[in-house]
């Protein structure tokens, strides 16, 4: 009698085993995961690594659009905008967090206003800018020409005690992203 020999895809044997793959691991899968998480701790990280990365690839909140030498960066660039969209700022002192592009009161108030594209890369102005002695400061010239705004800004409780920014992912219990997390979502 002769072995019967069958050729399964790697794709069908990453699968569960509910649905008749052996529940291995995705390498591919593994590895974007690997460079999220990673791209995850250089935006959450003060160590010297990430401040030098940092200063090199963001300028005013936003990435270079221009090419540098850098195996780690060129290998984690495309989960910067991952993060933004699935994340969100806990406010502290309000000075990491860009008060029109970054997320920290719902969804980026650009996004909420329809703020063209080419005018929000201009708008670098920080959270920390609009508070005065521990109040919201808006202007009223924004409050005219936008109603809302005021209303919403009041729904976020400036802190008593001067904290940091930290940024949260959105699908974690305790707000750090974890590699099984970023495994789970990448390979979703």
């Amino acid at each position: 009698m002769r072995d019967l020999l069958v050729t399964v895809a790697w794709k069908k044997l990453c699968r569960p085993s509910s649905q008749g793959g052996l529940n291995l691991r995705s390498l591919c899968s593994l590895n974007n995961a690997t460079n999220l998480k990673l791209c995850w701790d250089l935006l959450n990280s003060d160590k010297a690594w990430a401040k030098l990365l940092k200063d090199r690839v963001l300028k005013h909140g936003k990435v270079i659009q221009y090419h540098i030498y850098s195996s780690l960066w060129s290998s984690i660039k495309e989960e910067y905008n991952v993060i933004q969209e699935n994340s969100i700022w806990l406010m502290g002192k309000g000075d990491k967090i860009n008060f029109w592009n970054d997320s920290w009161c719902g969804q980026p108030l650009a996004y909420l206003f329809n703020i063209p594209d080419h005018v929000t890369s201009l708008l670098t102005s920080s959270v920390s800018d609009y508070i005065h002695n521990g109040h919201w400061n808006i202007h009223v010239g924004l409050q005219l020409k936008f109603p809302n705004l005021t209303h919403m800004v009041h729904q976020i409780t400036i802190p008593i005690e001067e904290q940091c920014d930290s940024i949260q992912w959105k699908y974690s219990q305790v707000g750090d992203l974890q590699l099984k997390e970023a495994y789970s979502f990448k390979h979703q």
